[in-house]
């Protein structure tokens, strides 16, 4: 009924679509934890497909309406390093925050930022080969963080931090070898 070149078509564009189901930009707004949630040193949580590690001394809170400038539940910051849990490379990872006191450090493929005592003194930063964008620095006002490059491994350690809208975007090689894979069987010469 079908030939097989049509059948290969099939295959190769549900292969890939299957694919790239796995390979979407992961979003969370954390809108799905349960308000006074706490998380302490060796605690792991996912929100909406992206997962997380806390260490530390302090507690991660899971806050609701902290502040009228970031959506309506968002992490509050004490004293401990949220891990990012990348099941693969990312290119690019974004996230609202607002900055109240203290210091902050990120540490992105092995490296790490000295204290940071302002937003401001992150923007331009390239740190583990990644460039750093702050979209806004003044005082204590959210602003948006941009990380750009190939990101094997994202940490953020804060006091007094406000953090929400955490966007991970992968890394597109392995899609691209997909599609050619199949598109060369497609070439393959039939015996």
């Amino acid at each position: 009924m079908f030939s097989n070149w049509f059948i290969k078509v099939v295959l190769v564009i549900l292969g890939v679509g299957c694919f790239c189901s796995s390979s979407m930009a992961a979003f969370t707004d954390f809108e799905d934890l349960s308000n006074g949630t706490t998380y302490t040193d060796g605690d792991s949580f996912t929100s909406n497909g992206v997962g997380f590690n806390v260490s530390g001394t302090k507690t991660l809170y899971v806050r609701s309406a902290p502040n009228s400038d970031f959506g309506s539940t968002t992490l509050v910051n004490g004293n401990v390093t949220l891990d990012f849990i990348l099941t693969e490379i990312a290119t690019e990872i974004e996230f609202d925050l607002g900055f109240y006191g203290g210091f902050m450090e990120i540490a992105i493929n092995g490296k790490s930022t000295e204290r940071i005592r302002s937003l401001s003194l992150l923007d331009g930063l390239t740190v583990g080969g990644v460039d750093i964008a702050i979209s806004s620095a003044s005082g204590g006002e959210p602003a948006y963080l941009t990380a750009t490059g190939p990101i094997s491994s994202f940490s953020f350690f804060g006091q007094e931090t406000v953090m929400d809208n955490v966007s991970i975007v992968p890394e597109p090689a392995t899609l691209l070898l997909t599609a050619a894979g199949g598109l060369a069987l497609l070439k393959r010469k039939r015996v």
